[in-house]
Parts: structure tokens; C-alpha cells; sequence
């Protein structure tokens, strides 16, 4: 036992522990020996037969346990040693069964252990890919919560720019209110300014025939004065005779001019009131229909700009379609390559599970120990995958919301373009309706034309028509004139003939006739032109209700047209609520398809989803940079873009009223130069038949005195032959004495007749023309009321517009510092058309005045002139004047010419 060599490396630990304590104890083989050796230790440690003391009793006692414990170990040692050999058996056994089998072991634990290494290499690599893709998820949340800001962020400022567009429609249509109310204060005041001009006018005119009638009459006087003065020269009963029939003549023929200005004043001043109605009625009418045609390009206009915006924004969610579905269709490739490639891991994985668990039927306790190993590791592994895989299902569920919100997006977009389909369609239609409106509209401007060009040939027809009836009455009064010439001419050819004077008379004569037979020839001629022009000027007013009538359709049309916008308007509202109602099933099913999806996917379309969302998120950020971009240049150019376009159409909506201004002051002009040209032709006429009246005037004098010459040549016969004026009268005169003294009595009472209803003429026009200057002044005086009415109305007008102003200020600085120089620009606007109404005010307060002075000018100027009778005596009544006894003036005719001075003074 002594030579006993130590174990080899392969025995387990029982045997190693038997060798061990085979060397330090020493023990011998056999019992015999073991019983040798104890026996001689206990002889040798055996205390002696008498114990004396407790120490040796306890000694001896110490010496029995040591024996025991020898022998317990002794005994221990004898079970070790069969172990020992039965041990040893079985591993002789074992080194000749499993030597072969131990190599094959040992190498494939050595390639498992290289197979486990790069197992473990591998995972290791997606851990670090996993929290790579942790990071880059965490980074991709982060980039959407990003984006959902400035989403909100846009979405808020849409809202608050539509805000605005609304207040700034609001706000224009206001304007555009106060710019109606201003064009019709304007559009007032210039009638006023006319009707104050064509006041003065007639002023100045009243003044000029005043200044007229006057001078005529100053002239009449101063011929009656002559012809008075004649007659009591000449002192014969003959010559009163002649010249009361010529004061006679010429007092009719100037009533019958007093009488014609009269009438030529009352068609003048109906004609022009009725042309003034007219005109003012289609000017407003004309303005009406233009601002209708101005609202309504507005309106065109707007539509196309909301188009134009409804086009751009179709297009931009057309191309983020586009743009989705590529992003859709690489999500979709790299799912399904991520998917590929987990599915061949999944295999790779149950393939080493089925290698691992026959490797652990087959290994021993070490094998159960490496692969207890093993499985820690996985379980570690598997914990792991878990908790990445419940945090990859999060994102799942997060990405399987953002593919739905792509989705809804792409149904807004498919919504949006049949929207857009829509639009357009109604675009079309409005640009059809537009087209066929400005084509209305520039018919109806024509007919209008057309119709103001017939109407102011129909005023100038009914001037001539007018001047024509004048004329016919002229004929006739003239035709009568021509009678009591022609009986006058008979009478004085008999008296001529009695006073054989009648070679020269008769030649006069017959050239007055052949006068007054062309002057019919030539009043017949006008008549028939006039009749020509009656019939002309019936066929302009067929032409004129003609134009009305179709003015009349193209309103109905005009109305029509704006039913068939209301009802579109309708039916778009119609299919915006459908399209609500369609986007609220949209969303139920939506939320359906969602919670379905939610319940089908897995986690390799989870990990398909996370490489897409990566790229995807790559492709967002640089789109997400550079729709930025080209939204902030896109909006630095729409603001550009919306400026340019709200100065444009100031400018234009400015310069559309100067033209209207313009067009309306030309058409003034026009009608007030073809006024002018008519009065001109008016006036010329007349100073005409003044001329011809004047000549006639002078005839008739160059006729009395060749009567008087006449008279006074017979008288001085008579005389020659020895008869007297006095004597004719006597009753023993002879019957052609008689005969003639009869035709003189009837002569005088003739001329006493006329005297009477002379002065009943003269008292009828004096009284007309008073009556007349009273309606004028009551007219200017009631003209006067409307202007302080309407200066009343200005100044409330003033005052609302103020408080208009105050409110709208207010407004504007509740809405902020973005509408501030809109609306300074719109303040000062209002100021300026304040400021123009107070010096419109102004001026008219300063017409006022000078209406009030005229007036006053026109009450002092206008005083009822004194009547004078011109006092008739019966030729028998008279008292014998001789030549040398001079007339004393009348009463009446000193009150006349003192009237006459003072008139002419004041002139």
C-alpha cells in the first residue's frame, strides 16, 4: 500500500478522496494489523488498575474516545476501499467502452460551443440593430410629434387667414355699400348743380327778355309818342284814324309776340323738364345696371381666385398622393423583405431548438449543466425579444394609425378630386354664364346708347315738332293777318279808289300780296317738311318702345341668370353637406377597418413597418424641410400676390368710377352743347321773326306816313276846292260824304274795339308774367327748401359715417395690428370722401346763399307792374284841337315811363 500511485485526471471525487486519505493515515491493509496496532496503542495508552485522582480518570477517558474514533475511522477507511475497488472496476469498464466515444463528444461540444459563439455574436449584432431601431424610433416619434405641431400650427393659421378673408370680405362690402351711397350723393349733387345752373340760366334769359321787352317796349312808346305827336299835328279825323289803326296793328302784333315767347318759354320749360326727367331716370338706371355689372365681375372675379386656389390646393394633394403611394408601395416592399427575412430566422431558430433538445437526450450532467446555461441565456433572450416585441406592437399599433390617417388622407384626396371634378364642371358653367352676361351686358350698353341717341333725336323731333306748331300757328295767325290785310287792302282800294290815289297804292299792294302769297308757299313747304319730321319722330318712338322691349327681356334674362346662381349656390351647399355626411360614414368605417387591422397584424409586419417608417421617415424629413421651404416662399408670394391684387382692384374699381364720372360728365356735356345749339337755333329763329316784325313795323310807319302824306294832300285839295274837314261832318253833305263818314264812324268804332281789347290783352300779360316770376320764385324758394333738407340729410349722413368710422375703428383694433393698414388705408378714404362731403357741403351752402340772394334780387326786381289804360274817346267826343295847342300827357303813361326809368336804372 505504501507504493500506491495517486489517480489519474479522469477519476471522480470519491477517488481522490481515497487516495488522500490513504497517504497521512497510514492504516494497515488487514484487520489482523489493525487490531496489532490497537491493541498495542490501548497497552501503550491503557492507565494503570488503581486511578488515584480525577485527572487520571479523565485522561483515560480522553484516551477511550480517541480509541473509538480510530475505529470509527477505520471502518470508514474499510467502506472506501470496496468503494474504491467497485469504482475502479467500473472505470476500467469505462476506459475500454468510452475512449472512442468521449473524442466524438468532446468535438461536438466544440462545434456547438462555435456554433452557440456566433448564435451569440449574432444576437449580440441585433441587440445593437434593435436598439439602433429603438433610437431611430424614438427619433421618428419625435419628427411626428413634430409634424402633428405644425400641422396644428398650419391649421390654426388657415383658420385665422379664412378669418380674415371673411372680415375682409365683410369689410368690402361695406366699402362698397358706403361707395354706392357716395355715388349717389354725388350723382344728387351734380343734378342739383344742374338744376342751379339751368336756373341761372333761365335767370340770365328772363333777364335778357326782361331787358328785351323793355327796349321794345321803350321803342313802341317812343313810335306812339311820334305817331301821337303826328296825329296832333296833323289834327284830321282821317289821320286819328290811320294812326289808331296802326297803334292798333302794332299792339297786337307785339301781344302776339308777348303772347308767342310766352308759349316758346312753356314748351321750353316742359321739354327741358321732361328731357330732364328722362335723363336723370336713365342715368340712374344706367348706373344701376353698371354697378350691378361691376358687383358682378366682383363676384366672377372672386370665383376665379377661389378656383384658382381650389386648383392649386387639388394639385398639391394630388402630388402628396403621388407621393404617399410611393411611400406606401416601399413600406410595402421593405415589410415584405423584413418579413422574408424573420421567416428565415424563425426556421434557422426552430431548427437549433430541435438540435438542442436531441443534444439534451443524448449528453450527460455536464450537458444538462451547459444547456441549464444555455437556456438562462435564452430565457434572458427570449425576456428581451418580449419586451421588444410588446414595444415594436406599440409602435405597430402607432404606425397602423398613421397608415389610416394616411388612408383618410388619401380618401380626403380621392373627395377632394371629385370635388375638384366638380368645381370645375361649375366653373365652366359660371364662365359660360359670365361670357353670356358680359355679352348681355354689352348688348344692353349698346341698346342703351341706342336708345339715349333715340331719345335725344326724339327730344330734338319733338323741338322741331315744337318750333314746327309755332310756325303753324305763326301761319295761321299770319293767314288771318293776311285776311284783315287783304280786307283791310279791299277797304283802302275803295277809299282810293274814292280818292283816286290808287295807281301807287295798287303797285304797293300787289307786291305786299305777291310777299305774302311766297311766305304761304313757303309756310306749306315747312309744313310738309314738318309733317315728314311727325313722321319720322312716330317712327323713333316705335324704334324707342322696340328698345325698351328688349330692354325689358334683358332684365328678364338678367334675372334669370342670377336664379340659376342662387340655385347652384344651392346645390352646392347640398353636396358640401353630403360630402360631410360621406366623410362621417368615411370615418365610422375607417375606425371599423381599423380595429380589424389592429386584431390581424403581427409582428413581422411590425418589423417590415419600422425599416419603412425609417426610410419613410428620411423621405418626410427632407420633403417635410423642403415643403417648408416652398411654403414660406409660397406664402412670402401669395401676401405679395393678395397685395398686388387688392391694389389692382382699387385701382381698377377707382379708375372704372372716374370713367363713369367721365362718361357721365361727357354725356352732360354733349346734351348740354346740343341744348345750347337748340336754343341757339331757337334764338335765331326768333330774332328772325323779331327782323321780320321790325320790317313789318317799319312798312306799316312807311305806309302811315305815305297815308298821312295822302290825307294831307287831299285835305289840302278839299281845301283847294273849297270844302272843309268841319264841313264833311255837316249832315247837308252829299251821299259819298255820307257814305265815307259812315265807313270812318264804323272805322273808329273798329279801333275802339281794339283799343278795349287791347288793354284787356295787355292786363292778361302782365298779370302771367307776375304770376309767372311768382311761380319761379315760389319754385326757387321750394328748390331752396330741398337743398337745406338735403344739407340735413349730408350732416346725417356725416354723422353716420363718423359713428360708422368710430365703430370701424374699434373693430380693427380688436382684430390686431394684420388689418391695420387696410383699414388705415380704408379710414383714409372715408376721411377723404368726409372731407369731400363737407366741401360738397360747403359749396352747396354757398349756392344756397347766392339762391337766397337771387332771390331777394328777383322779389325786389319782380314788383306788379301798374296797368295803363289806354284811354279811347269816340272821334264825335273829341274837342276840337287846333294845330297850335299842345297834348297833355296822361297819368298813366307818366306812371309807365317813370315805372320804365327806374326798371332800366336798375338794370
Amino acid at each position: 500500500m505504501d507504493g500506491f500511485s495517486p489517480p489519474p485526471p479522469s477519476w471522480s471525487l470519491t477517488e481522490a478522496l481515497v487516495t488522500s486519505f490513504e497517504g497521512p493515515l497510514c492504516l494497515p491493509l488487514s484487520r489482523e494489523q489493525s487490531d496489532v496496532t490497537s491493541c498495542k496503542g490501548v497497552t501503550q495508552l491503557r492507565p494503570p488498575p488503581c486511578w488515584t485522582t480525577d485527572g487520571d480518570a479523565a485522561e483515560a477517558l480522553q484516551c477511550l474516545q480517541q480509541c473509538l474514533q480510530h475505529e470509527e475511522k477505520v471502518e470508514t477507511t474499510l467502506e472506501y476501499k470496496d468503494e474504491l475497488e467497485q469504482t475502479k472496476a467500473t472505470v476500467a469498464k469505462l476506459r475500454q467502452e468510452g475512449v472512442a466515444g468521449r473524442g466524438d463528444i468532446l468535438r461536438e461540444r466544440a462545434s456547438r460551443v462555435e456554433a452557440l459563439e456566433q448564435e451569440v455574436t449574432r444576437y449580440r449584432d441585433k441587440m445593437v440593430d434593435i436598439e439602433f431601431y429603438k433610437t431611430r424610433v424614438e427619433e421618428l416619434r419625435e419628427d411626428n410629434r413634430i409634424l402633428v405641431e405644425t400641422k396644428e400650427m398650419l391649421e390654426e393659421q388657415l383658420a385665422s387667414s379664412r378669418r380674415r378673408a371673411e372680415q375682409v370680405l365683410d369689410l368690402e362690402n361695406d366699402i362698397l355699400q358706403l361707395k354706392q351711397t357716395v355715388n349717389q350723393m354725388t350723382i344728387e349733387r351734380d343734378v342739383d348743380r344742374e338744376r342751379m345752373q339751368e336756373m341761372m340760366e333761365e335767370n340770365a334769359q328772363l333777364h335778357l327778355n326782361t331787358k328785351n321787352s323793355l327796349s321794345e317796349s321803350a321803342t313802341l312808346v317812343a313810335q306812339l309818342d311820334h305817331l301821337k305827336s303826328k296825329q296832333l299835328v296833323n289834327g284830321t279825323n282821317v289821320g286819328n284814324e290811320l294812326i289808331g289803326d296802326a297803334q292798333t296793328r302794332v299792339l297786337k302784333l307785339q301781344l302776339e309776340n308777348q303772347r308767342l315767347e310766352a308759349e316758346l318759354e312753356q314748351m321750353k320749360r316742359e321739354t327741358f323738364l321732361g328731357s330732364v326727367d328722362k335723363v336723370l331716370e336713365l342715368e340712374k338706371e344706367n348706373k344701376r345696371l353698371s354697378l350691378k355689372v361691376s358687383q358682378l365681375q366682383e363676384v366672377g372675379q372672386k370665383e376665379k381666385v377661389h378656383l384658382l386656389e381650389a386648383q392649386e390646393e387639388t394639385e398639391q394633394k394630388h402630388q402628396e398622393t403621388q407621393r404617399l403611394h410611393q411611400t406606401i408601395n416601399t413600406v410595402k416592399t421593405n415589410s415584405q423583405r423584413q418579413i422574408d427575412e424573420l421567416q428565415h430566422e424563425n426556421t434557422q431558430l426552430l431548427e437549433l431548438i430541435e438540435t438542442l433538445r436531441e443534444r439534451q437526450k443524448k449528453t450527460t450532467d455536464a450537458r444538462l449543466v451547459d444547456v441549464e446555461t444555455e437556456n438562462k441565456q435564452l430565457t434572458d433572450l427570449n425576456f428581451q425579444l418580449q419586451s421588444q416585441v410588446s414595444r415594436l406592437e406599440y409602435e405597430k399599433q402607432q404606425l397602423n394609425r398613421l397608415t389610416e390617417r394616411l388612408r383618410e388622407s388619401a380618401d380626403k384626396l380621392s373627395e377632394v378630386e371629385h370635388q375638384k371634378t366638380e368645381i370645375e364642371r361649375e366653373n365652366r358653367d359660371l364662365r359660360k354664364t359670365i361670357a353670356a352676361l358680359r355679352e348681355s351686358c354689352e348688348r344692353h350698353v349698346t341698346m342703351e346708347q341706342d336708345f339715349t341717341s333715340l331719345e335725344v333725336e326724339y327730344l330734338r323731333v319733338t323741338k322741331m315738332l315744337a318750333n314746327t306748331k309755332e310756325t303753324v300757328i305763326k301761319l295761321e295767325s299770319a293767314q288771318s293777318d293776311k285776311l284783315q290785310m287783304q280786307s283791310e287792302v279791299e277797304r283802302l282800294n275803295r277809299s282810293m279808289d274814292n280818292l283816286k290815289s290808287s295807281s301807287v297804292r295798287f303797285a304797293d299792294l300787289e307786291m305786299e300780296k305777291e310777299a305774302q302769297v311766297q311766305q304761304i308757299s313757303l309756310l306749306q313747304k315747312q309744313l310738309t317738311s314738318m309733317k315728314a319730321v311727325t313722321n319720322r319722330a312716330e317712327q323713333l318712338e316705335l324704334d324707342l318702345l322696340a328698345a325698351s322691349n328688349e330692354v325689358q327681356k334683358k332684365n328678364r334674362s338678367m334675372g334669370n341668370v342670377q336664379k340659376k346662381l342662387s340655385e347652384t349656390e344651392k346645390d352646392k351647399t347640398e353636396l358640401e353637406n353630403e360630402n360631410t355626411k360621406l366623410h362621417r360614414t368615411v370615418e365610422t368605417l375607417k375606425l371599423s377597418t381599423k380595429k380589424l387591422n389592429e386584431m390581424e397584424r403581427d409582428l413581422t409586419e411590425m418589423e417590415g413597418t419600422n425599416d419603412r417608417l425609417e426610410r419613410e421617415n428620411r423621405s418626410l424629413q427632407k420633403e417635410v424641410s423642403r415643403l417648408r421651404n416652398a411654403m414660406e416662399v409660397k406664402d412670402g408670394l401669395i401676401d405679395e400676390a393678395a397685395s398686388r391684387t387688392s391694389t389692382l382692384e382699387r385701382d381698377v374699381k377707382r379708375l372704372n368710377k372716374e370713367a363713369e364720372q367721365l362718361r357721365g360728365s361727357d354725356n352732360r356735356v354733349r346734351e348740354v352743347e346740343k341744348e345750347k345749339r337748340e336754343f341757339e337755333q331757337q334764338i335765331h329763329t326768333e330774332r328772325k321773326t323779331l327782323n321780320c316784325l321790325r320790317e313789318d313795323l317799319v312798312s306799316e310807319k312807311v305806309r302811315t306816313q305815305q297815308l298821312t302824306n295822302q290825307l294831307d294832300s287831299l285835305t289840302a285839295d278839299l281845301n283847294k276846292l273849297g270844302f272843309n274837314a268841319n264841313n264833311l261832318m255837316a249832315p247837308n253833305s252829299d251821299s259819298d260824304t255820307d257814305v265815307h263818314i259812315s265807313r270812318i264812324l264804323r272805322s273808329t268804332g273798329k279801333l275802339n274795339s281794339r283799343y278795349k281789347a287791347l288793354e284787356s290783352m295787355l292786363e292778361e300779360t302782365l298779370k302771367r308774367s307776375v304770376e309767372v316770376r311768382e311761380e319761379k320764385i315760389a319754385s326757387l324758394e321750394s328748390r331752396l327748401t330741398e337743398s337745406v333738407s338735403r344739407n340735413k340729410e349730408l350732416r346725417n349722413h356725416l354723422l353716420e359715417v363718423k359713428s360708422e368710422l368710430e365703430s370701424l375703428r374699434q373693430r380693427h383694433q380688436e382684430e390686431g395690428a394684420s388689418l391695420s393698414e387696410d383699414v388705415s388705408r380704408e379710414v383714409a378714404k372715408l376721411r377723404e370722401a368726409v372731407f369731400r362731403a363737407n366741401e360738397e357741403k360747403a359749396s352747396l351752402e354757398n349756392e344756397i346763399t347766392e339762391l337766397k340772394s337771387q332771390t331777394a334780387s328777383y322779389r325786389e326786381q319782380v314788383v306788379p307792374a301798374p296797368v295803363h289804360r289806354y284811354v279811347t274817346r269816340q272821334p264825335g267826343n273829341e274837342p276840337s284841337m287846333s294845330h297850335a295847342q299842345t297834348p297833355k300827357p296822361r297819368w298813366g303813361e307818366r306812371r309807365h315811363a317813370e315805372w320804365r326809368k327806374s326798371q332800366l336804372k336798375r338794370v
